[in-house]
């Protein structure tokens, strides 16, 4: 009578968890860069309603505003200028904390500014990406990721 041997070999087990870590080691980068694609959704979103929020004010005020957190006020303020005008924001953060947003310095006015979106934690390492903008003015809007694409 044969005796017939069961099971696998160390050999064989080994093999097996050196390709796992192989397809692992290959697919965990294109993940995480995946992921970080995924989250520029969060400026978008937050410079598309910076916009929404600029253009209420804008009715009502002859300024777009530069200042983007409310200093104690309730709502937005127009001031007397786009420097002295205020959006009104409670935080500057992204509703999903991955940008943090701002009006560029000095570039409001009555017919144009310029705001961005910049990454904070793990969406530094989003080569590429770290600021994305947005410009409006008199000959239309322009939100540039290009180099994210």
């Amino acid at each position: 009578m044969k005796k017939f041997d069961q099971g696998f070999t160390l050999i064989e087990l080994m093999i097996v968890v050196v390709i796992i870590g192989i397809l692992a080691g290959i697919a965990y980068p294109s993940y995480t860069k995946s992921v970080r694609k995924s989250k520029r959704s969060d400026a978008t979103t937050a410079l598309i309603n910076l916009k929404l929020a600029q253009e209420k004010l804008r009715t009502n005020c002859p300024f777009y505003a530069q200042i983007l957190l409310n200093a104690g006020a309730a709502g937005a303020t127009c001031g007397a200028n786009a420097g002295a005008t205020d959006l009104g924001y409670t935080s500057a953060n992204s509703s999903m904390g991955h940008y943090v947003v701002a009006i560029s310095a000095g570039t409001a006015s009555g017919t144009a500014y310029t705001a961005t979106a910049t990454a904070q934690g793990d969406q530094t390492n989003d080569t590429g990406c770290t600021v994305i903008t947005l410009t409006v003015s008199a000959g239309g809007d322009n939100l540039t990721p290009q180099n994210c694409l």
